[in-house]
């Protein structure tokens, strides 16, 4: 390209120019290209209300400020333009409650009070001490001796509706009372009477009957009131319990006494049935009835043992002495056929 040409060419970019300004020069504004404006929403602040004591603090005015700047550029036709807020959008309200959610009631169970609370039942007594009665016929001699260590369980129904057992034991200070029969004298007895934290009257009766050279205990009579001091847990409290034992029990030779210091047990039935309800239990026996007894002095004993020998040796021969018998009757029958 030459000089010339070149010039030619500055001269008409210069002259497009020219022409392309020349209204901003003479006072008309260019009509502006539209402008894309991002427009935030001012942002509110979220007031929450707590259940604290101190009042919560909230910026609640927040008012943005939008600043529009228009720069006019003789080399430039687009005007540029700042539409960033600078409204602060951090609210300074805490929205942390302070209250707690956790309940404070206390989860233990309460027991409820009850003015029927059962009582504590007696303890298991001691074992039973051994004692001395008689029964006086006259003011020098005794018609009975009685020497034992006694004690006695029953049942009884409790204020549960439940089966409980009771256990007291005959003390050595009991009373002790008699008979000593009449003419014949075929039946004697005697009865010891004692007294725990109650006025009512506790009861056992021996009762002794002789038949031709020998006599026996012939029937056991316990009579035991359920008092609220002794069997706190008792349904029917002052009940009477009456039991029996009805069975023959040592017999023993006239003018003699029986003695026996291993324990023994006698059944006690109730007085209106046959149903055992209790037990009486003895240790160191040694009793006389029919007796002249002075001083103590009793006749001379039958001990158990031996006596329990003795039957034992009759059941032996008398079983001999019968299986003789029943070979004899059978040799007998065969040889006469």
């Amino acid at each position: 390209m030459s000089c010339t040409d070149s010039r030619r060419l500055l001269l008409t970019l210069l002259l497009a120019l020219l022409i392309a300004s020349a209204p901003g020069i003479c006072g008309v504004d260019p009509e502006p290209l539209p402008t894309t404006t991002s427009t935030t929403p001012p942002t509110s602040a979220t007031t929450t209300t707590t259940k604290s004591t101190t009042p919560p603090t909230s910026a609640t005015t927040t008012t943005p400020t939008t600043s529009t700047t228009t720069t006019t550029s003789t080399t430039s036709t687009s005007p540029t333009t700042s539409t960033t807020p600078t409204t602060s959008t951090s609210p300074t309200t805490s929205t942390t409650p302070r209250t707690s959610t956790s309940p404070t009631t206390s989860t233990t169970p309460i027991t409820p009070y009850t003015s029927t609370q059962l009582p504590t039942p007696t303890p298991k007594p001691p074992v039973p001490e051994k004692g001395v009665w008689t029964v006086l016929a006259t003011e020098d001699a005794a018609c009975i001796y009685l020497e034992m260590a006694a004690s006695i369980e029953f049942y009884y129904i409790n204020i549960r509706n439940e089966i409980d057992k009771g256990q007291i034991n005959i003390p050595i200070q009991a009373d002790v009372t008699g008979s000593c029969g009449e003419a014949g004298r075929h039946k004697q007895s005697i009865k010891l009477t004692w007294y725990f934290n109650s006025p009512f009257a506790n009861s056992l009766e021996f009762v002794f009957r002789r038949n031709s050279h020998v006599y026996e205990i012939d029937r056991l009579v316990l009579n035991v009131t359920l008092d609220s001091e002794d069997f706190p847990l008792a349904r029917d409290t002052n009940e009477s319990l009456i039991l029996l034992n009805k069975n023959i029990h040592f017999l023993t030779p006239e003018n003699k006494s029986y003695k026996c210091n291993r324990p023994h047990t006698f059944p006690l039935h109730h007085h209106g049935n046959n149903v055992d309800i209790g037990k009486l239990k003895i240790m160191h026996l040694h009793f006389q009835a029919f007796g002249d007894i002075t001083n103590g002095h009793v006749a001379r004993a039958m001990d158990c043992k031996s006596h329990q020998s003795s039957w034992l040796l009759l059941i032996l021969l008398g079983s001999i002495v019968i299986l003789a018998t029943v070979i004899l009757v059978a040799y007998i029958i065969s040889k006469r056929r």
